[in-house]
């Protein structure tokens, strides 16, 4: 009911069916009552009037607003109908004014019926219309009030409503688009059909289907609730109708059962539902798979009941598959047979129904079971399996045994496919699945063997760390026999890979342990089994590299957790024996510097300066005495690691040490380059990279900055050629399993020396920055020379610095070459040529191959074996006499097109026809003959692609050559030789040449409009009409094959633009189409009948009023007629990613042969995720690199993302459109987590973050906590995503997937070793080519063809081609991303204000490895002091830049440079503080010249002391400023505890020692300055916690550690401690006043 303002207002509608022709003969009908707005029973106020000229007996008056302030009783307002005639009397209904009628106030709308009177007394008829007003007044937020008006006619106007209220109202309202109408109809059927009866049936045409889908989403409030049953009745009705009609909306009833029908008694009403046909059935079958997705939570008898049901409907085992295992055990209802429902209530049933498909035979069932393409039955097979066992359903004949023993295989190979797509868990399923099937198999020994063999060889197809990864879950199964198995597996898989580099297997054992932390803890028995078996397979193989690693050994010694085993193994005991051992030499004096050098690795400072001196001195080593051996070490020596006699080889002691510690730069280096990477000004946009003149100073200046910061790098500069040997030997080393030849130190020792000459052995930096960048190119020349060695023997060739590889490419390609012409094995190395091919050529932007065009050729033409070798020869001294000469011969063609018909493999075939078509020039006669021996044929296999090649060509020399074609043929083939071949070849328009050409040029047309096409219309028809002699056909073939497929472009454009808005073009051809469809040709009859389905596909005639007006402006498509047209002339379409899926799917073959591509589409969905990974990190990346340091917390959440863009957008003009693409990346992912709720992603639609320019920039900071979160979230998700695409490729088989032969491992002993290898790098380091960034386009769909064969599959496809094309988006050059040392794929980002929270005893570790020294005052630092701390001293006011020297900014430049001294642990304590922050570009931009003067003062061994003289300045201002919840008063008992400690006098020599009063209050101050002034939760924490630890560096150096120990009172908290500083210094105050006031 609709209130006006308030409830004592009212609004309300009168409706009244009058006699026909009153306003005639009586005057103006009317309503008169008793209130004002009635007109007090006078004033003809409220009028009438007739709202639908089609009903003359309904009239309605305009809402009236009435006052019910003015009544006391509900029933006080009356009113009746009236005449007001034209002589203004009045005539009313009724005889008296007991027929007043009274208003109902609970209703707006009044309907009435004329109440005769003395006047007008006779019965009229009329269409009673207030059903149909009440249906038309329905809104969506109103049907509940419209229903109960409709039972209210009910009640009032009975007859008549039921009258009306029939079916004929439905039909003519069903298709109402309003859902809540079409409900109304719903619940009006069911007031319908109680009225007939219980056997009422609707009739055949109901239209049921456009009703039910009105019940999507329907809920019982949303009806009163008194149509409950009427509403059941009625979709009850509906339902079974549909269904018997063989239609399937019936279906939503599953979406609605719980609202509606929770016990699924609607399927009472389907027991006569048979689908006569295959055909329904499928249909069936595939619609109702939705259904799995409402039917969770029904009840276990509702599960029976619908169980049965859907078996009894299946007569063929497709269906019966799908349904039971997609519906019936389907996850929702896995628990009914995990418990054993499902074997005891249905699997009989289940099992019966098989059988009375094959007529009783058990066996046959069982085998159409296991042969189930669905997991869900695939599952409960071993439970049939089982119930046939026991009710002994199986002839106990050895024929019998052997079939149920290859069913039992044949089921466990396809449980297993389908188990492999669960990539994460996969290998835990499998033994899950073994444990589950233990019981029932392990009595069945043969089944059993034969199945644990399938198992384990599954297994071993998957990536080693997808089978470390499972020792967590793997624990869980208790089955002995089945640990076993796995063990075994881990074993052997150890046995090859053990010896690998030190990374991989550290990070094996991580991951065998699941251990995310630095420190292993080894959880289980399993775990630890594992690893002791890694050390006693160590122990047999002593050479291995990792057991140069300390790394290796302190992981190993400080394992915690189940380590007893581990600690017992002989070769464990033996290292800790050995440590023990060197421990005792050093007090004994028993051990020389020579022999200590030996054996260790690991690196002393103190050692390597005896060394430097022994050298320059030219003493032998063994003459430093023992003494100072001694005394140059610490007693600590469990440190060092001892080594294995590979240390022996290397010349200089601590080549290892400098090798890592260089390494170690390695991300700073990258860190530098991507900061001037992000200034516009110094790319090179020609080659889109840094000028290389910058790159060769950063180096330099990269070189120099280590230097600086560690003064033993400029003494390893001395050292350099016995390092470069050393970095050789370790090099190889690293890469092979034995000790590196001296033919192999020769070997890369060429190869280093031609990057940049000698210069690369003088400078251990360079070498280093070289390795690091062309590691993978150098590692493809070791092995070219490995495989081929006499590309070395270089003789007059001058080889330009950095071109060595394409010098030894090229060699390579000429002794191959050679080796054809010799008759020498040349396959294997021309299989290893092309696998190199990438890693060469991507790292250099020009290198000329001619010679590899030719070894191409030569491969294609080997591989078809028709052609004699003596014709290869001929080709190859052709092709290697001169560039220039065209080395493919008319013979040789037409050897090629010869061999089609004799050869079944007619991929090199094609490959050679493409390879020549780029090879040979246009002007060739050899193109001619190609030509003419191409179009002369029928089409072999995907010829479509060479085809289109040699259009496009012809497109590209000439963009309107079809054009001309259409207008001037004769022309055209007279000055085209080549198009003139084309045409003279194609001999049948209608031939599958001539329909494939005319596809391929119509897709060539594509790109021109129809303004373009549309001036040639006429041209293309004159092409047929004027040539009325079939003799001259010939002449004209390739015109009239263009001619028609322009046509069909142009009729697609013509239609597509007939349907837009605006469609002047389309509407100015009219005429001119008729015209030319009014002429009588055979060739007009074609065009119509392509014309006519196109209009019905651009759906134009599902719009009858725009189809008639279509007929007006076209008269002939009154009197078209369809008729077969010739194949040129049928619709085509463009082929999809779906023709794509479902041809790969049609052979499972293709399974075998292109591994990669199932790998593809079952990570389809997931590349379109990890798609979005890159732009994502290179915004992050951005935004850290230019906010780290200079932001605090407090201002990222107040900075919108839109003020970072403008601020920043002057360096880098793109940054908006980089930040529109990580918003996209971001919302997509977040969408994702949305429509996937997981624990693990605890995201919906409310508290999703929405990425958008105006949230704050924390949303793209990385940290693990408040907004950085979702960043965090995002990032690791995505990338392990990534990760594991890779892991799934080299899970494939080496040698299963010709287009990854590139992965091969960059071992040299290649032999020993035939892995997939990719390498592994931090997201900081890795470039753009380093990502997955690939998105699905539909131009790699080129390489496919129509089937102008096979009619059920639409298109052929070259899935070798395209999967190499895949295989180079998204496995070339990609790589693993590892974690940094915080456990986060990126550096977590540094606020401003948080060093003390990030690193809390950040002085500590600093003056651990860079001496601290106190300032000592001479006269230019007491000025400078003076000028900073006193500004107001008039002896410095002349000196203005003191005076400007800002002491929080110049706090803050410290805290950043502490960062970095710890990072590059810098141990040059004598170097400036400004030398320091001008040689990292990171640090320069916080520098400013107001600090130079302050800066180039002070050295790094005074930046402690320094900070700290600032920090007690800046505290003194800013320490007030903490949260509230610091600022807790101290009770007196508190005060006490202070005082009674506190030494407020500075009596040192009393006997009871207290703190200094002065040294407590600074050490709160520095202690609130760093810890309190930022957001944390350590209020509530004991303050001696921090008081008490002394790493801290809170306390001065002259307070005793021992008496704050004994003293510090144990009362205080963090939350005191501002008080407690602030009653101190009071005291203090007060004590100085009350000493002032003594003297």
């Amino acid at each position: 009911m609709e209130n006006i303002k308030d409830e004592d207002v009212m609004k309300f509608t009168f409706h009244i069916h009058l006699p026909k022709g009153v306003l005639e003969k009586f005057g103006q009908p009317m309503v008169l009552g008793s209130s004002k707005e009635l007109g007090f029973w006078r004033n003809p106020i409220v009028k009438l009037r007739q709202p639908s000229p089609q009903n003359p007996t309904y009239w309605q008056s305009e809402s009236v607003i009435i006052s019910l302030s003015n009544f006391n009783e509900i029933n006080d307002i009356q009113y009746k109908y009236a005449f007001h005639g034209k002589d203004g009397n009045i005539m009313w209904e009724g005889y008296s004014s007991e027929d007043n009628r009274m208003l109902d106030i609970e209703k707006n709308d009044q309907f009435d019926i004329w109440k005769n009177n003395s006047y007008l007394s006779e019965k009229f008829d009329y269409n009673f219309a207030f059903v149909d007003y009440i249906y038309s007044t329905i809104k969506e937020n109103n049907l509940k009030d419209k229903v109960m008006e409709y039972q209210h006619l009910l009640t009032k106007h009975k007859e008549l409503t039921i009258r009306v209220s029939n079916l004929d109202f439905i039909f003519h309202h069903v298709k109402d688009k309003l859902k809540e109408k079409r409900l109304f109809l719903c619940l009006f059927l069911g007031y319908f059909i109680t009225r007939q009866g219980a056997v009422y049936k609707l009739p055949n045409q109901f239209p049921s289907g456009l009703l039910l889908k009105a019940l999507d989403g329907y809920k019982q409030e949303t009806l009163p609730s008194n149509t409950k049953d009427l509403m059941y009745i009625a979709i009850t009705s509906l339902i079974q109708h549909n269904a018997i009609q063989m239609e399937f909306d019936w279906l939503i009833i599953f979406r609605i059962a719980a609202e509606v029908d929770p016990n699924y008694n609607f399927i009472e009403h389907l027991e006569a539902l048979k689908y006569p046909n295959e055909k329904l059935l499928a249909k069936f079958t595939k619609e109702v798979e939705f259904t799995k997705l409402y039917i969770k939570g029904i009840r276990f008898e509702t599960y029976v009941k619908l169980a049965k049901w859907i078996i009894q409907l299946c007569y063929n085992l497709d269906s019966l598959h799908k349904l039971c295992g997609d519906i019936l055990l389907h996850n929702s209802f896995y628990f009914f047979y995990k418990s054993g429902y499902f074997s005891k209530n249905i699997s009989q049933y289940f099992i019966e129904r098989v059988r009375n498909i094959h007529e009783g035979d058990i066996i046959l069932s069982l085998e159409v079971i296991s042969q189930s393409h669905n997991l869900n039955i695939l599952n409960i097979f071993p439970e049939i399996l089982n119930d046939g066992w026991y009710h002994d359903c199986f002839p106990d004949t050895e024929t019998t045994k052997e079939k149920v023993q290859e069913i039992c295989v044949n089921w466990f190979k396809l449980l297993l496919a389908k188990l492999a797509s669960n990539e994460n868990d996969f290998v835990y399923l499998v033994f899950q699945k073994l444990e589950s099937m233990y019981p029932l198999f392990s009595q069945k020994i043969n089944i059993w063997q034969d199945l644990t063999d399938i198992a384990i060889k599954r297994i071993k197809r998957c990536s080693e760390t997808r089978i470390f990864a499972a020792t967590k879950l793997i624990v869980q199964i208790k089955q002995d026999y089945v640990n076993k198995l796995f063990l075994d597996i881990v074993k052997e898989i150890l046995d090859k890979t053990v010896q690998q580099i030190d990374d991989w297997l550290l990070n094996k054992i991580f991951i065998i342990c699941d251990c995310k932390c630095k420190t292993l803890e080894i959880p289980n028995s399993m775990s630890e089994e594992i690893l002791c078996y890694i050390m006693t397979t160590l122990q047999m193989r002593s050479d291995c590299n990792i057991l140069k690693d300390n790394r290796f050994w302190n992981i190993i010694l400080h394992a915690t957790g189940c380590v007893e085993k581990l600690n017992s193994i002989s070769f464990v005991k033996h290292a800790k024996m050995s440590i023990s051992e060197l421990d005792g030499l050093f007090p004994e004096k028993t051990i020389d510097l020579q022999l200590l050098q030996q054996r260790l690795v690991y690196f002393d400072e103190r050692l390597f300066q005896q060394f430097d001196v022994a050298v320059t001195e030219k003493k032998a080593l063994s003459d430093i005495s023992q003494d100072k051996i001694h005394n140059l070490l610490e007693q600590k020596p469990s440190v060092y690691m001892i080594s294995n006699s590979m240390i022996n080889d290397i010349e200089f002691p601590f080549s290892y040490y400098f090798m890592n510690q260089i390494n170690h730069y390695k991300n700073y280096y990258y860190k530098e380059l991507d900061i001037l990477e992000h200034k516009s000004e110094n790319i090179n946009y020609q080659h889109k990279e840094l000028y290389e003149e910058l790159v060769d100073d950063h180096m330099k200046d990269f070189r120099n900055n280590l230097i600086s910061i560690y003064p033993n790098f400029e003494n390893l500069q001395k050292y350099s050629e016995l390092y470069y040997n050393d970095f050789i030997k370790i090099i190889l080393s690293t890469h092979t399993k034995k000790l590196a030849s001296k033919k192999q130190l020769e070997q890369l020792d060429f190869i280093l020396r031609h990057l940049m000459g000698d210069k690369i052995v003088n400078d251990p930096f360079i070498l280093h920055i070289y390795w690091w960048k062309y590691a993978d190119n150098i590692k493809t020349q070791l092995k070219l020379i490995e495989n081929f060695p006499d590309i070395t023997e270089i003789q007059n060739d001058f080889i330009i610095y950095g071109k060595l590889d394409q010098y030894f490419f090229r060699r390579t390609i000429k002794l191959i070459l050679q080796n054809i012409c010799d008759h020498k094995p040349w396959k294997q190395d021309m299989n290893y040529i092309l696998s190199v091919n990438d890693k060469i050529n991507r790292s250099k932007k020009v290198l000329n191959l001619s010679n590899f065009d030719l070894l191409l050729i030569c491969d294609d033409l080997l591989r078809i074996n028709l052609m004699p070798l003596a014709k290869i020869k001929e080709m190859i001294y052709l092709g290697k006499s001169d560039e220039n000469q065209e080395f493919i011969t008319v013979d040789i063609i037409n050897i090629v097109f010869n061999s089609l018909d004799n050869n079944n493999d007619i991929v090199p075939i094609r490959t050679f026809i493409t390879r020549v078509l780029d090879l040979i020039s246009l002007k060739s006669e050899v193109r001619l003959i190609l030509y003419k021996n191409l179009f002369s044929r029928e089409p072999f296999e995907l010829i479509g692609i060479i085809i289109e090649k040699i259009f496009i060509t012809e497109h590209h020399q000439n963009r309107r050559i079809f054009f001309k074609l259409i207008k001037n043929s004769k022309k055209i083939l007279k000055l085209s030789n080549r198009l003139n071949t084309i045409n003279n070849s194609i001999k049948n328009l209608n031939s599958d040449m001539g329909v494939l050409c005319c596809e391929i040029i119509q897709k060539i047309l594509y790109k021109f409009g129809l303004d373009e096409l549309s001036p040639y219309f006429k041209h293309s028809i004159e092409s047929f009409t004027n040539q009325e002699d079939l003799s001259l056909q010939q002449t004209f073939m390739l015109q009239q094959i263009t001619s028609i497929a322009f046509l069909k472009e142009f009729i697609y454009k013509y239609w597509k633009n007939y349907i837009q808005e605006d469609n002047s073009l389309s509407k100015s051809l009219i005429k001119e189409i008729n015209e030319i469809m009014n002429i009588s040709h055979s060739f007009i009859q074609s065009l119509k009948t392509y014309f006519v389905p196109n209009l019905y596909q651009k759906k134009i005639i599902d719009n009858t009023k725009q189809f008639k007006v279509i007929k007006e402006e076209f008269p002939w498509l009154e009197s078209f007629t369809d008729e077969r047209v010739p194949k040129i002339w049928k619709l085509s379409r463009k082929v999809n990613f779906e023709d794509f899926y479902a041809f790969y799917n049609s052979n499972w073959q293709n399974l075998e042969k292109y591994p990669f591509l199932s790998i593809y589409f079952k990570n389809y969905k997931q590349l379109k995720l990890i798609n979005h990974l890159y732009p994502i990190v290179r915004f992050v990346k951005i935004l850290n690199l230019k906010l780290e340091y200079y932001l605090t917390r407090k201002v990222a959440h107040l900075m919108k993302f839109h003020e970072f863009i403008v601020n920043e957008s002057h360096e880098n003009a793109n940054l908006k459109t980089l930040f529109e693409e990580f918003a996209f990346g971001w919302n997509y992912v977040m969408d994702y987590f949305v429509q996937y709720q997981s624990k693990e992603l605890p995201y919906n639609k409310s508290n999703k973050p929405i990425m958008n320019l105006e949230l704050p920039v924390i949303y793209g900071l990385i940290d693990q906590k408040d907004a950085g979160i979702h960043l965090c979230t995002i990032l690791d998700f995505l990338i392990k995503l990534h990760n594991e695409f890779l892991d799934n490729i080299i899970a494939i088989p080496v040698g299963k997937c010709k287009s990854l032969e590139f992965l091969k491992d960059l071992y040299w002993d290649t032999r020993e070793h035939n892995i997939y290898f990719i390498k592994s790098i931090k997201i900081a380091q890795a470039q753009d080519i380093n990502f997955i960034n690939y998105e699905w386009n539909d131009r790699i769909l080129k390489y496919s063809q129509k089937n102008l064969e096979m009619e059920d599959i639409n298109f052929i496809f070259d899935l070798q081609k395209i999967e190499i094309k895949l295989v180079k988006k998204l496995v070339l050059n990609k790589v693993y991303f590892e974690m940094e040392d915080n456990q986060l794929y990126l550096k977590k980002f540094s606020f401003k204000h948080e060093l003390f929270h990030n690193h809390l005893r950040i002085f500590f570790d600093i003056k651990k490895f860079l001496p601290q020294e106190s300032i000592q005052m001479d006269t230019n630092k007491t000025l400078l002091f003076l000028a900073m701390f006193q500004p107001s001293n008039s002896l410095l006011a002349a000196n203005s830049s003191f005076n400007s020297i800002n002491l929080p900014d110049l706090l803050f430049l410290f805290e950043i440079i502490f960062y970095f001294i710890k990072e590059l642990s810098v141990k040059n304590s004598e170097l400036l503080i400004s030398d320091f922050v001008n040689q990292w570009l990171k640090l320069t931009r916080f520098n400013s010249i107001d600090f130079i003067n302050v800066l180039k003062k002070f050295s790094l061994k005074h930046i402690i002391a320094f900070y700290e003289k600032i920090e007690e300045q800046v505290a003194n201002s800013v320490i007030h400023n903490i949260d509230v919840k610091f600022k807790v008063l101290l009770t007196q008992q508190m005060k006490d505890s202070i005082n009674n400690i506190v030494d407020y006098y500075n009596l040192k020599n009393r006997a009871d020692q207290l703190i200094p009063a002065k040294a407590f209050a600074l050490s709160l101050k520095r202690f609130i300055y760093r810890y309190l002034l930022s957001d944390s939760n350590i209020e509530t924490l004991s303050l001696n916690i921090y008081f008490l630890d002394f790493t801290l560096d809170l306390w001065t150096c002259d307070v005793e550690e021992e008496l704050i120990e004994i003293l510090f009172p144990s009362c205080l908290l963090v939350s005191h401690a501002y008080n407690t500083y602030n009653f101190i210094t009071n005291e203090i105050k007060a004590t100085v006043s009350r000493i002032e006031m003594v003297l």
